[in-house]
């Protein structure tokens, strides 16, 4: 940055607000503390717009102002990402049990992912559950004349 805005500053006694280089900004991360000072450029660049112009110094305090205004954008969108993942988070549940069976949980939908002796369970069950449907089916399909005593 110029001297030439110091010696502004120093000549006019101008209210400048704290001059920083557009490179240093981005190493500010305090959100607050960069909307207050966009606000503070743009107040003094609108009333002091001529001044600068005609020292050719406006340019620079833009540079700094737009390099302020993409930092704040910057941290505002990390902050909506930070809170979305934080509220994707918390729809996911993990419960794992001793024997190395575990339930994993999203939103509405529960997976279960089982140990080899639950598996072994898991499989027999879902046989047995198949057998006993296609009885239930035999039986619902016999009429009720074959089964009257005679």
């Amino acid at each position: 940055m110029s001297g030439l805005a110091n010696q502004l500053k120093q000549k006019l006694k101008l209210k400048m607000p704290p001059l920083v280089s557009p490179n240093k900004v981005l190493l500010i991360t305090d959100l607050y503390y960069l909307i207050d000072l966009e606000k503070k450029y743009d107040d003094f660049l609108e009333t002091n717009q001529q001044i600068l112009d005609l020292y050719n110094v406006i340019d620079e305090l833009l540079d700094i102002r737009d390099s302020i205004a993409i930092q704040v954008c910057r941290l505002k969108r990390k902050n909506r990402l930070n809170e979305y993942y934080q509220n994707m988070s918390s729809y996911f549940t993990k419960k794992e049990y001793k024997c190395g069976c575990e339930v994993i949980q999203r939103n509405y939908y529960k997976e279960h992912v089982y140990c080899p002796k639950h598996l072994h369970y898991y499989k027999t069950k879902c046989i047995l559950d198949n057998e006993l449907t296609k009885i239930n089916q035999e039986l619902a399909s016999i009429t009720n004349i074959e089964n009257e005593i005679l």
